[in-house]
């Protein structure tokens, strides 16, 4: 649980690092973090956890190429990445609160 609101939360504050120059601060950074918190709580990564570091990852790829070379230079929908970043990390946040709630029940 706390390895899925890391990965959502920490995702969700990427955006904050728009410049180009930020990128591999950005990518390198989230990597290694998440890399040290599954080391160091010795994390064995489920099905559920593998499908939202996919869609994490996809969302990442899609925000920094897909996006600047498709849509940006024609001026078209300026915040999606923004707004698909937001909606992958509420619905990831919203998994966890309910796996909470479960199993404090």
């Amino acid at each position: 649980l706390f390895w899925r609101l890391c990965a959502m939360g920490h995702f969700g504050l990427l955006p904050l690092l728009f410049r180009p120059v930020e990128l591999p601060f950005k990518v390198v950074s989230y990597i290694l973090y998440m890399a040290f918190v599954t080391y160091s709580l010795d994390i064995t990564l489920n099905g559920m956890d593998k499908f939202g570091l996919g869609i994490v990852a996809m969302v990442s790829i899609f925000m920094e190429v897909l996006h600047p070379l498709l849509f940006q230079p024609l001026g078209l929908f300026e915040f999606l990445p923004l707004m698909m970043t937001s909606i992958v990390c509420a619905i990831g946040l919203i998994g966890c609160w309910i796996q909470c709630g479960i199993l404090m029940v």
